[in-house]
């Protein structure tokens, strides 16, 4: 069975630095090496569509890299 997973990279608005990334699976998604404890509070719960479209108010820009998994 194949399954669809995407990293998406978290940058800072500003410098374009690496932030963090949040990995999309089937079954929802999650972050990894976020350490903005708000961020994660205000975000919990959301679809992906609702987290990417807030990104920029905690001053952040993402890249999208879908991965096929067979």
């Amino acid at each position: 069975m194949n399954s669809h997973e995407k990293i998406i990279r978290l940058f800072d608005a500003d410098t374009l630095d690496y932030a963090s990334m949040i990995v999309v699976k089937d079954t929802g998604w999650e972050y990894c090496e976020v350490d903005n404890e708000y961020l994660r509070r205000v975000t919990s719960g959301m679809p992906i569509n609702g987290v990417l479209a807030s990104l920029i108010s905690f001053n952040l820009v993402y890249e999208i890299e879908s991965m096929d998994v067979e």
